[in-house]
């Protein structure tokens, strides 16, 4: 079986780090965030990305990070959103890299994040 790579990232929430031999997270908190959103996990297996968003309920979210995920060389094959009440999104997608890709789990959790500030601005 192959090994999976993960990055996590919580800002400003708290999250557990578990180490074992398929899977490693990277927590990083930053006190400067009033609150625990956006949280962004990413697992990598062989070829194929699973992102996990729970981020602030905004229109354009779902547009926004498929587009920041396709300009990271990767395909989109699959995504969903699931409303948490009225103020949160639980974003799900599913990617293929392709042969550019380049980036580690915790520079695309970056990238990500930066994307997500900027359209809500209170995080």
């Amino acid at each position: 079986m192959e090994a999976c790579q993960s990055e996590r990232l919580v800002i400003g929430g708290k999250g557990v780090d578990e180490d074992d031999t398929a899977t490693s997270d990277l927590i990083l908190s930053g006190s400067k965030h009033k609150n625990s959103l956006p949280e962004i996990e990413v697992k990598i297996l062989g070829k194929t990305i699973l992102l996990n968003v729970y981020c602030e309920n905004r229109r354009t979210i779902l547009a926004t990070l498929v587009e920041e995920v396709e300009k990271h060389d990767m395909k989109v094959l699959n995504c969903s959103m699931i409303p948490f009440e009225s103020f949160a999104l639980n974003v799900t997608i599913v990617a293929q890299m392709e042969k550019d890709f380049n980036q580690n789990a915790k520079d695309l959790v970056e990238s990500l994040r930066s994307v997500l500030v900027v359209a809500s601005p209170g995080c």
